[in-house]
C-alpha cells in the first residue's frame, strides 16, 4: 500500500487532471455499499450524436457496446507476469466471455492464458503509438474493443476531444471509416472518475488523483455484464514475481502494486469482494466474484 500513499511518496501536490474531491465527509463503507456503487456506474461510451463527433462525420456505431448482451461466466485475463507457467489457458477459454488488455498476445502463450478473446480494453497509447499497429494488427480484429483516455475531472466530452492525453480521435475516425461495422467504442471519460471515486470512498487514505487502470475497468465491465466473474492474477498469487508481463522479461514491482494508477487500492478492493477460497486466489491464481446484475441495492 505504501507505494500508493500520496503523503508518503510526496506526490500529494500532483493533480494533473484537476481532481476536485472533498474527503471531509469520509466514512468507512461496507462491501455491499461498494458493490452497489459499482453497479450504479453504467457502461457509457461516446455516442453518434455526441458533439463534436456528429458534426465532424464520425461513423460511431449507433448500437451500444455488446448492447443487451449478458454472459454466464467471464474471465478477466490480466497481463501479469505471474500467468507465465500457470497452465490456466484451458480454464480461461472455458468461460463464455474473455476480456484481455492492450497488446497482450495469446500466440505462443495459449497453455497459460488461452486463446479466446471477446473484448479488449485498450488505453489510448496502444491506439496511437505506431509500434502497436492498432489499425493493422490482427490482434484487434473481429472482437469488441473499449478504448479509454483520461480527461480532466470536470471536462465535458467536447473539452476532452480538444485536450486528450494522446491523439486518439483521428485514429478512431480512420478505423470507423475503414470498418464501419466495427464494435469499437470510446469510453466516456467521466466513467473513469466515477470509478476512481468508488476506490477513494473505500480507502482510508488519499489516493493519487490519477484514473484507475485498464484492469480495474475490465473487472468493472465484467461485473456489469456477467453472472460470475473470474479475474486471473489480478490479486497476486504465490507465483508473483517482479516480472511485469507474461509476454515480456521486463521487471518492475510497480507494474503489480502501482506507481501511477491506484493499483494497490484496486487490488485490495478486489480481494475484499471475492467469494472463493484462499487456495483459488493464492495458489491457483484467480478471484471469483458474483456479477452485479442481480444485486439488491
Amino acid at each position: 500500500m505504501s507505494e500508493s500513499k500520496v503523503f508518503r511518496t510526496g506526490l500529494e501536490s500532483q493533480n494533473i487532471y484537476d481532481v476536485k474531491y472533498d474527503r471531509r465527509n469520509y466514512r468507512e463503507r461496507t462491501i455491499h455499499e461498494v458493490l452497489c456503487d459499482l453497479r450504479q456506474i453504467a457502461v457509457r461510451t461516446v455516442r453518434a450524436e455526441d458533439e463534436p463527433f456528429a458534426r465532424l462525420g464520425y461513423r460511431i456505431p449507433r448500437f451500444a457496446l455488446k448492447e443487451g448482451r449478458m454472459y454466464n461466466t467471464c474471465a478477466v485475463v490480466t497481463n501479469a507476469g505471474a500467468l507465465l507457467g500457470s497452465r490456466l489457458g484451458e480454464f480461461i477459454d472455458s468461460h463464455d466471455m474473455v476480456i484481455r488488455f492492450n497488446n497482450a498476445p495469446t500466440v505462443n502463450f495459449t497453455d497459460d492464458v488461452g486463446c479466446k478473446t471477446t473484448f479488449r480494453i485498450l488505453n489510448s497509447q496502444v491506439v496511437t503509438k505506431p509500434e502497436f499497429n492498432f489499425l493493422t494488427d490482427p490482434l484487434y480484429k473481429n472482437i469488441s474493443i473499449l478504448i479509454w483516455d483520461p480527461a480532466n475531472y470536470s471536462s465535458t466530452v467536447e473539452d476532452w476531444f480538444h485536450h486528450p492525453d494522446f491523439p486518439l480521435f483521428p485514429v478512431y475516425k480512420k478505423l470507423l471509416d475503414k470498418t464501419p461495422n466495427a464494435d469499437v467504442h470510446l469510453l466516456n471519460p467521466q466513467v473513469l472518475w466515477e470509478l476512481w471515486k468508488v476506490l477513494q470512498n473505500f480507502s482510508p487514505y488519499r489516493l493519487r488523483r490519477n484514473p484507475p487502470s485498464s484492469g480495474f475497468l475490465g473487472l468493472w465491465l465484467a461485473l456489469q455484464k456477467c453472472d460470475r466473474v473470474r479475474a486471473f492474477e489480478y490479486v497476486p498469487s504465490a507465483r508473483a514475481t517482479r516480472r511485469c508481463h507474461y509476454y515480456s522479461s521486463y521487471e518492475d514491482t510497480a507494474c503489480t502494486f502501482g506507481a501511477w494508477h491506484p493499483l494497490a487500492q484496486e487490488k485490495a478492493l478486489a480481494e475484499k469482494i471475492r467469494r472463493n477460497s484462499d487456495i483459488d486466489v493464492f495458489q491457483r491464481g484467480f478471484i471469483d466474484i458474483p456479477g452485479l446484475n442481480k444485486m439488491a441495492c
